[in-house]
């Protein structure tokens, strides 16, 4: 049990000494863009329970949620649907615009991998919640 609290307090000193807490930004993008090209990418987001909270980027999360509101409405999911529905929420030009939902599109690697990309969001995700429980855990100590 001791070496558990100590490990809790390395990972608060860790957050709290200004270190990046685990992400992949690359898996991120490629995950919402292989939902783009793909509705299998986005059932395979589902499997994985994927949410907006898991995203660590707040723009990604914005852009996830606007694919997960058209797939639910059964719209189609692409680069111009999601801008309308970003528009719509006043977030577009906050998000980088159309230009950057085309690029994320443009450089996903392959939309077959959407599953294993959904696996590093919601890994990364869970990893950062446990460093900030550790953390309270490590204060109330």
């Amino acid at each position: 049990m001791v070496q558990s609290i100590d490990d809790a307090r390395r990972s608060q000193r860790s957050v709290s000494a200004g270190r990046v807490p685990p992400h992949n930004l690359e898996a991120e993008e490629s995950l919402i863009g292989a939902m783009m090209l793909s509705r299998d990418a986005i059932t395979a987001a589902v499997e994985a329970r994927v949410d907006e909270s898991d995203f660590y980027k707040p723009a990604h999360a914005h852009i996830y949620t606007a694919v997960m509101a058209l797939y639910s409405q059964g719209e189609p999911v692409d680069p111009v649907t999601i801008a309308e529905e970003l528009r719509r929420a006043d977030l577009l030009e906050a998000l980088g615009g159309r230009q950057k939902l085309v690029s994320i599109q443009a450089n996903t690697p392959a939309s077959s991998n959407a599953g294993h990309y959904a696996g590093i969001v919601s890994e990364l995700a869970l990893l950062r919640r446990l460093i900030t429980v550790a953390g309270e855990i490590a204060e109330s100590a």
